[in-house]
């Protein structure tokens, strides 16, 4: 049911949405705006015709106007940083000088460069050696079935950060929030279903892994850390189970444990 409700939705969002495909030029740089690129038109109209005089001026005129564009791109960029985020402050000096990091070399076991699937077999290997957990008392009469009402599916839609990048397949997350007061009906009566049912559906277990280093230089896949990006719908129901959890173990808690814990750090003790 879930598989089949995400597949329609994004079929539904490819058929309303069709995808405009734009050409463009993989040298434009940054700071090339819409007033340079029709100089640049211009630039090249006037010299196919044979108006050599004119056009070596407006080339004169481009390259002077790029050279400023560049410029104020470089400054914001920097300044941008410096207060946004200073720890990358140096990298980005870096990259807008042109200067390239030299690239870490993974190995294998074998000391062979590491392929894509040699690093996910081995982020697969840590999960295959856990059993799979056996669901034996979804349908007990002792457990206590947490209910979703509606109005916190929508609430949860709305709050969604649209600045983030969305999962393949998914549909973006703009249009997930203008259409909350729609998708917290069905997506209300999935989640109470898989609790009902004890099951956490597989297409929301599908996740992209991004390998980040854990160090400086890794040598082996052990030295990477998996980051994954799952759907929004999953995130969302994986909220409500840290909710459902949190709440029944919040008392069991040692007073003393403050690691993994909201408003809790070592300056409270």
């Amino acid at each position: 049911m879930t598989s089949k409700f995400s597949a329609e939705l994004f079929q539904l969002y490819c058929d309303t949405f069709p995808v405009k495909k734009v050409n463009r030029k993989s040298t434009c740089k940054p700071w090339i705006d819409k007033k340079i690129l029709c100089l640049i038109n211009e630039c090249n109209r006037l010299f196919k015709k044979g108006f050599f005089q004119e056009s070596q001026k407006l080339r004169n005129i481009v390259i002077s106007e790029i050279c400023k564009a560049r410029k104020e791109h470089s400054a914001h960029m920097v300044n941008k940083l410096l207060y946004s985020n200073p720890k990358n402050f140096h990298k980005c000096i870096q990259d807008l000088m042109g200067k390239v990091s030299s690239k870490f070399l993974l190995l294998d076991s074998n000391g062979d460069p590491a392929t894509a699937d040699i690093i996910n077999d081995y982020f697969a290997s840590t999960c295959k050696a856990h059993p799979p957990l056996q669901n034996t008392l979804a349908n007990s009469s002792v457990i206590e079935i947490p209910v979703i009402e509606i109005h916190q599916t929508r609430l949860k839609l709305e709050n969604l950060d649209t600045n983030k990048s969305v999962y393949p397949g998914d549909i973006p997350t703009k249009l997930s929030v203008k259409c909350a007061p729609y998708l917290s009906v069905p997506l209300t009566a999935i989640f109470n279903q898989c609790f009902v049912d004890g099951v956490f559906p597989v297409c929301f277990k599908r996740a992209i892994l991004s390998p980040t280093p854990k160090n400086k230089t890794p040598k082996v896949p052990s030295n990477l850390r998996p980051i994954s990006k799952t759907s929004i719908f999953s995130k969302i129901f994986e909220s409500f189970i840290y909710n459902f959890l949190f709440d029944d173990i919040q008392d069991k808690i040692n007073p003393n444990q403050f690691g993994l814990r909201p408003n809790h750090s070592t300056t409270h003790y």
